[in-house]
């Protein structure tokens, strides 16, 4: 159901403040089968940048959206509808799972109570006080999640077993985890109410309402881990759950831990080593999930006493943005069916409400959107009235020779031109086939300076370039004729939305949301019609002026919202930095007249470039981190590199592409540029930190 008056994109993160029946009617299950290692046994981290999905795939492990699936599946089947089936497979569906969220349960407001002048033993303190708040936090929350699951007995089946639960409060009150603290609690009712009491106790001293802890929490204070993994094997022994039932234990938002300042940033850095401890004991009784975005997930993984957790051998790694990330071989790329998903499950959500205005429509993100412009034809977009003076566009130097300059005039003039024309009919002139030939031209020695010093153009068959050379250079041509007509570059159509949308569904409902707010303005006269396959018409995509300038707010607003995010370096000096790279990048590839390099829209540094330089190398992890820039290794064609000395390949996030006016695409070979380069942008963006000057002098005298 599409609702002309209002818009279903208008919450971008619905799944996180969403209720149980919300998230089933807005969850897309599209990723649920590609990451199987969510539902077994082991240690999981789900890293990815903001607005990634990590936090609505941990919520598929509680309790209650379990039922909120079989609720709605009723609903349906009773209205003679297909009903609505909970997204995990069969086989993996019996776990239980518990957990807490760093960010909205308060519980580092623990940091705050730390004096303002510490000592060496109150970070002790505090770091034990955390162990145990955590631990109690987590087990309140899977003792209420096997209490749910027990009075939702037609949705978990024999799942647990209520009647030995007395029997596994029995066994767990004297394990000496508890140093004694549940002694008195001979039944599960009032081992519940004794861990809820103390979490209470713990959440009214953080908000200052008792002046300290009372002292039998103080000298009964738990290791952290170990009293969960008690628990839960008691419940096996007990049979209150099967001895093959998994039980997941969900942290989530673990980059509160590193949003601190002072000393606060020091305790919990020790949490944060707490918390690794639990991954490298690799307890297998328990089974902890952790989401967390990447630059959070970077270098901190060391454990009291100096170990660090190992990837695969402690924990399993999941990062979405890589996960979702494009590779070249576009079928296995995950992200435009999650996308195209998504927009079906928000664009045929039911109303809570009549709308005023109801348009039953099957409207896909396809049919919304409709197609992305060929070159040719963003290039006729671009330049609707070609100047009566072509050299205008083509920049035709001297150097030229009289045969190379008719060729080329003969190709704007279409009096040259391929097998199957790409320009319309209609367009009088084609001046990006003419402006290839002159790159062609200058690569291939067709100027009297050329490598060959030939004066004679190529055979009259077109074009003379391989599909391959075209390919790589259509863009950077588009780019460099719409500067010369003083146009700016658009974007618009599924392509393009999903290329920008940087395999971020944050992102991608970020533009869905202001491309259809462009769409609501338009009258419904003006909104054209589309027809489907069997004839109906239906409402038109979007023009394709309106996804533009809509695409265009989107990427100024998340070039703000880059600015205004933390970090260190803050948000502002990061973005400083991208601003000078932004704009190097799109001074190189107007100045490529010959575009050699195509793929100069990013930059590849070799691993010992970064290692040598760490005030730069802490900069560019920064940014990848939080978004503002992406990297991926560079498989390099330098053979003596390529296992000697490593590179990675970075570029901007393609969101910031209509900003910056270069294109988003990345084709060919990156810059191989000096590390001093990029030092020195940073430099003059005042984005590192130390004697910057210096920091460009030892660049300087590196081989």
């Amino acid at each position: 159901m599409i609702l002309a008056d209002t818009n279903p994109f208008h919450e971008l993160f619905v799944t996180d403040s969403a209720t149980d029946e919300e998230f089933v009617r807005y969850f897309s299950p599209f990723l649920v089968p590609h990451l199987p290692e969510m539902f077994q046994d082991g240690n999981v981290v789900l890293k990815g940048t903001q607005g990634s999905g990590k936090s609505m795939l941990l919520k598929l492990l509680t309790p209650g959206v379990r039922v909120a699936y079989a609720r709605r599946s009723e609903e349906l089947k009773k209205a003679g509808e297909e009903g609505v089936d909970f997204p995990v497979l069969e086989a993996y569906r019996s776990f239980i799972g518990a957990g807490v969220n760093l960010s909205k349960s308060g519980l580092l407001d623990i940091a705050q109570m730390l004096p303002p002048e510490p000592k060496d033993e109150d970070f002790q303190t505090f770091g034990a006080l955390f162990s145990d708040f955590l631990n109690y936090w987590l087990l309140r929350d899977l003792l209420e999640s096997l209490q749910y699951i027990a009075d939702n007995h037609d949705v978990f089946g024999s799942l647990v077993n209520p009647i030995h639960f007395d029997q596994f409060a029995e066994a767990v009150r004297g394990q000496d985890c508890w140093f004694g603290y549940f002694t008195d609690c001979r039944t599960f009712a009032a081992f519940r109410e004794r861990v809820a009491h103390r979490v209470l106790r713990y959440r009214s001293w953080n908000a200052r309402n008792a002046p300290s802890l009372d002292e039998d929490i103080l000298s009964t204070k738990t290791v952290i881990g170990e009293p969960l993994s008690r628990t839960v094997q008691c419940l096996k022994e007990a049979e209150a759950i099967g001895r093959n039932v998994p039980v997941f234990l969900r942290i989530d938002q673990m980059e509160e831990l590193w949003h601190r300042e002072g000393n606060q940033a020091k305790l919990t850095h020790l949490f944060r080593q707490t918390i690794n401890r639990v991954l490298g004991s690799r307890d297998l009784r328990v089974s902890f999930r952790f989401g967390t975005r990447r630059y959070a997930w970077s270098g901190d993984l060391d454990m009291p006493g100096g170990r660090q957790i190992e990837e695969s051998r402690d924990y399993i790694l999941i990062d979405l943005d890589e996960t979702l990330r494009r590779k070249e071989d576009r079928a296995g790329w995950l992200f435009e069916g999650f996308a195209t998903d998504v927009f079906h499950h928000r664009v045929t959500i039911e109303p809570d409400a009549e709308p005023k205005r109801i348009a039953a429509l099957p409207v896909t993100a396809q049919s919304f959107f409709g197609g992305s412009p060929t070159p040719h034809e963003l290039v006729e977009k671009l330049i609707v009235t070609p100047p009566e003076d072509p050299q205008k566009l083509l920049k035709l130097d001297d150097y030229w020779s009289a045969q190379w300059r008719a060729y080329i005039l003969k190709i704007y003039n279409k009096e040259i031109s391929r097998k199957r024309p790409k320009t319309s009919p209609n367009y009088p002139v084609n001046p990006l086939d003419a402006l290839l030939a002159v790159a062609w031209g200058l690569q291939t020695g067709g100027v009297r300076s050329g490598p060959s010093r030939r004066s004679v153009p190529p055979p009259t068959e077109f074009p003379p370039w391989t599909a391959w050379w075209e390919k790589e250079r259509l863009m950077l041509a588009v780019m460099q004729l719409a500067v010369r007509h003083q146009q700016t570059l658009f974007w618009w159509g599924t392509e393009k939305v999903l290329a920008l949308s940087a395999s971020n569904i944050t992102l991608f409902l970020s533009i869905c949301r202001e491309v259809w707010d462009q769409w609501r303005r338009r009258s419904l006269n003006d909104r054209g019609t589309i027809t489907t396959s069997q004839g109906r018409a239906h409402d038109a995509p979007v023009p394709w002026k309106s996804q533009a300038v809509a695409i265009d707010n989107v990427s100024k607003t998340w070039h703000r919202n880059f600015a205004r995010q933390p970090g260190r370096p803050g948000g502002d000096v990061r973005m400083r930095f991208v601003d000078e790279l932004g704009a190097w990048l799109r001074h190189r590839l107007l100045a490529d007249v010959a575009m050699s390099y195509p793929g100069g829209n990013g930059f590849s540094l070799r691993n010992s470039d970064r290692g040598n330089h760490e005030p730069l190398r802490r900069l560019l992890e920064e940014a990848v981190g939080w978004g503002d820039l992406y990297e991926v290794l560079h498989t390099t064609k330098l053979t003596k590199e390529k296992h000697r000395d490593p590179r990675k390949k970075c570029y901007l996030n393609p969101i910031l592409s209509p900003h910056f006016q270069i294109p988003e695409a990345h084709t060919k070979e990156p810059l191989y540029e000096p590390v001093e380069t990029i030092l020195r942008l940073a430099v003059q963006a005042r984005a590192l930190l130390g004697d910057q000057r210096q920091l460009v002098f030892e660049a300087q005298r590196q081989p």
